[in-house]
């Protein structure tokens, strides 16, 4: 699902280049911590059960999204409960003022990464 589809503002162009922002940032954490963890996207994606480890290079990239379920079992595998978050908030659509401001603030962001792990 993209965004342009249901967002007929004129604002939705650049809605859809910040969610994209968006996910390539979540994508390079997953990047980051499923290589601190010592798996190859393939090892990955067998562990969490995705047939193709393409899709898991999709999330990496910033091209695609994880379901919920998908979302659970790579936080569950790579013990990092707050990856759970970002992956949901990189598929649901965010408020446009919300992710405005989550991509302008790198402290902003990285304090609710730190609440959402003490979750």
């Amino acid at each position: 699902m993209t965004i342009a589809r249901h967002n007929t503002s004129p604002n939705a162009a650049g809605y859809n280049k910040a969610l994209v922002a968006y996910r390539r940032r979540v994508g390079e954490r997953l990047c980051r911590l499923r290589e601190q963890a010592g798996f190859t996207q393939r090892a990955l994606a067998k562990r969490v059960g995705v047939s193709a480890f393409s899709h898991i290079n999709r999330i990496e990239a910033g091209g695609s999204s994880a379901s919920p379920d998908l979302a659970k079992r790579l936080a569950d595998a790579l013990h990092e409960p707050a990856l759970e978050v970002e992956l949901l908030r990189a598929r649901d659509p965010i408020p446009e003022s919300v992710l405005v401001l989550l991509l302008k603030s790198p402290k902003l962001l990285a304090r609710l990464e730190v609440k959402a792990r003490k979750r």
